[in-house]
């Protein structure tokens, strides 16, 4: 069956035809999806017409919780008929083939005046802001993703979109709770719950009956998960670790599915849940174990994190846990499948978002000085961030390169004996992944320090000055060796 569809010609109908295209797309997908978007698509080519949409995020280039949402719903866009355009300032090909065919990387900064949808993370659609003039007679749709509420960004980038976006869009309960209570929101409101995309969610998946293979998830393994795994293994459990100190890899639906049970925090676990796979909900944060009827509120409140609550396990209970009390985790995952392919449906969830916005109209926020202003001022503080790191931080990982170069040439033209060289070596990493920890730490100092609102801080926190006086010291001191 063929959609019977009439594209207007007229720049004037045309104009709001485009204006209203994704509500057409909402209205008419569930029922006619498939001859609709080939019907609609092929209208669009000859009109040399169709949607440009911009993601923007800060990197692209690992498998952070903001990479991957930022992959995922350029690929939601363009399943729906768009052509997306993803930029962030580092990225890599690591994505690559898991993008959608209509979805690009720009390994340039882009105009987001010249798009017609912007989804911006991490405040950096600031930094994509080619003309300044330009964007106060833009017509397009900006929509702000929050994916926490404790980040530096955070500082600045929240109070801009509530009061300049068209959505703004939360992962999770806590992170909008602690956002909207600075500042009330003009734009529509979502909560996303980091919705799993449709091809995790499977009806129940057969289980083994006791706990027989565990799959690990996890950035930054806990010393005692480390411990209990090695106590799983030895008593013939398999497991297997995805994550830094393990397998890097993207997380698919084979991974989850071949599992028993998992063992993460954050967006894995809703990519278990839909999957009918039990969650151990623990990593650094701690967590409470097996999610059941008595935390599961509270530990998706707080995006599964861990952070419901404040305890801390050793490897012993952990082992116990996992063993005694899969049976249990798994009869609950069952009972819930149907609650959670609802709640955590990611396309659904978007495309009703998308409607509500669409369909109420939209309306050029930026067209105040005022907006203009702040992104501005935006654009200067993550441009400053960046000279900072180039001048001072990455000098600092610059010595710690050659340093570890001469340790390794030192260690060739003297011929120590193998055993003795390795135990240096292995002293030497262990020193610079303690001097790298410090490092970060002042990195994260000096983001804060920069956010806009450490001049407001600054009457309530005078270190703040010090802390920016010490940093900029650093940054002409290290300029002027360099001359």
């Amino acid at each position: 069956m063929a959609l019977a569809f009439s594209v207007p010609t007229s720049p004037s109908t045309l104009k709001t035809f485009k204006s209203n295209f994704f509500t057409a797309v909402w209205c008419l997908k569930l029922n006619c999806e498939t001859c609709f978007h080939f019907d609609l698509s092929d209208r669009l080519r000859r009109v040399k017409f169709v949607l440009k949409i911009a993601i923007i995020n800060h990197d692209f280039c690992g498998f952070s919780g903001s990479e991957i949402v930022t992959l995922e719903i350029a690929n939601y866009f363009a399943s729906r008929g768009g052509n997306v355009v993803i930029r962030a300032e580092r990225f890599s090909d690591v994505f690559k083939p898991n993008l959608h065919e209509r979805v690009s990387v720009s390994p340039h900064r882009i105009d987001i005046s010249k798009f017609d949808i912007v989804w911006s993370q991490n405040g950096h659609f600031a930094l994509n802001t080619e003309s300044l003039r330009d964007l106060r007679v833009w017509k397009g749709i900006f929509i702000a993703s929050h994916l926490s509420s404790s980040t530096p960004a955070e500082a600045y980038h929240y109070p801009f979109s509530a009061k300049y976006a068209d959505g703004i869009i939360f992962n999770a309960e806590r992170v909008q709770e602690e956002l909207m209570s600075r500042a009330p929101a003009n734009g529509f409101i979502c909560n996303f719950r980091n919705a799993a995309p449709k091809k995790f969610h499977k009806p129940n998946v057969a289980r083994s009956k006791s706990l027989e293979n565990l799959l690990v998830v996890s950035n930054h393994l806990p010393e005692e998960v480390s411990s209990a795994l090695s106590i799983l293994k030895n008593s013939g459990i398999v497991c297997h670790h995805v994550g830094i100190g393990g397998m890097r890899k993207l997380i698919e639906p084979a991974d989850i599915h071949a599992a028993d049970a998992v063992m993460s925090i954050g967006k894995t676990v809703q990519y278990s849940l839909v999957g009918g796979c039990p969650v151990y909900c623990y990593d650094h944060f701690g967590g409470p174990g097996w999610l059941s009827v008595s935390n599961y509120e509270l530990a998706e409140k707080r995006n599964f994190s861990g952070r419901c609550t404040a305890v801390k396990k050793s490897a012993e209970q952990i082992v116990e846990e996992l063993l005694n009390g899969y049976a249990q985790a798994k009869k609950f995952t069952i009972n819930k499948l149907p609650f959670f392919h609802e709640r955590f449906d990611l396309e659904a969830i978007l495309d009703a978002f998308m409607d509500q916005i669409t369909t109420s109209g939209t309306e050029n926020r930026f067209n105040s000085q005022d907006c203009i202003d702040h992104i501005d001022l935006m654009r200067g503080a993550l441009l400053h961030v960046e000279w900072i790191w180039g001048d001072v931080y990455g000098r600092e990982h610059l010595l710690h390169s050659q340093l570890i170069k001469r340790e390794l040439e030192k260690i060739q033209e003297y011929q120590i004996k193998q055993g003795t060289a390795q135990e240096l070596a292995n002293l030497r990493v262990q020193e610079l992944e303690k001097s790298n920890s410090e490092l970060e730490k002042s990195r994260l100092e000096a983001i804060r320090v920069l956010s806009i609102s450490w001049m407001v801080g600054l009457a309530f926190q005078p270190w703040r000055a010090k802390e920016w006086n010490k940093i900029r010291k650093m940054q002409r001191r290290y300029k002027n060796e360099a001359m």
